[in-house]
């Protein structure tokens, strides 16, 4: 088993997705700092992708929570 394919199986369970969805919501929070002061179009574009991120890794962790796998 590859190191991706040992980490797509971990982010799969409970608290994969819980670490995926609270790291991607700290890097949010330092990129939104980030383009307060800068104005970036490409920081704000990366915010974006990582609010995605967070709301499928939480939406996920409630289904499996409520479902099971």
């Amino acid at each position: 088993m590859s190191m991706l394919e040992a980490v797509d199986k971990w982010h799969k369970t409970k608290i994969g997705l819980s670490v995926f969805a609270l790291a991607e919501l700290a890097l949010a929070l330092l990129f939104v700092a980030l383009a307060e002061n800068s104005g970036s179009l490409l920081e704000y574009t990366i915010i974006l992708f990582l609010g995605i991120g967070i709301l499928q890794n939480t939406g996920k962790l409630i289904r499996t929570s409520l479902h099971g796998k």
